[in-house]
């Protein structure tokens, strides 16, 4: 469930979702197949570098682990992915 969310609310509730499935599984036993495996939004314009990091900002403002990374960590974490017009990421 992606927690990177363009307002207060839509943020609060993907949270929510996220740790209501993990609580589902630890209380019931009953497996929900939910896996928090993290994703990566790449921008390719300043604009959109600073909606991201707007974005990125509210999240952690709910406890969202989410940071900012460079081009070059998005090549790290991701090495197929061609990062040469990447500005920035979260």
């Amino acid at each position: 469930i992606g927690q990177l969310r363009g307002s207060q609310n839509m943020t609060r509730l993907a949270k929510y979702s996220a740790d209501l499935y993990v609580k589902l599984e630890a209380e019931t036993d009953v497996g929900t197949g939910m896996r928090q495996v993290g994703s990566i939004t790449v921008a390719l314009t300043e604009e959109r570098k600073h909606e991201i990091y707007r974005q990125a900002s509210l999240a952690r403002a709910f406890d969202v682990d989410v940071r900012e990374i460079s081009p070059s960590e998005v090549k790290e974490m991701y090495p197929h992915l061609n990062v040469s017009d990447v500005v920035g990421a979260v």
